[in-house]
């Protein structure tokens, strides 16, 4: 995973996390790093998925 300039990666994942899932840090400590993991990727498919969307949108434009 790509993290942001100047935050360690972990930081980085965590804070994408509780966007995602709008809760606070502790209450990541419920699940599985298995599925945070899959959340993640799920989301990373998403957003390539509706930039490829928006390019062709331009293009065809």
């Amino acid at each position: 995973m790509r993290g942001v300039t100047g935050v360690p990666d972990e930081e980085y994942r965590t804070w994408r996390l509780c966007t995602l899932l709008h809760c606070t840090p502790s209450q990541l400590d419920d699940e599985s790093a298995l599925t945070l993991d899959w959340l993640i990727a799920v989301d990373d498919t998403v957003a390539k998925a509706r930039a490829t969307l928006e390019r062709r949108a331009v293009d065809a434009g």
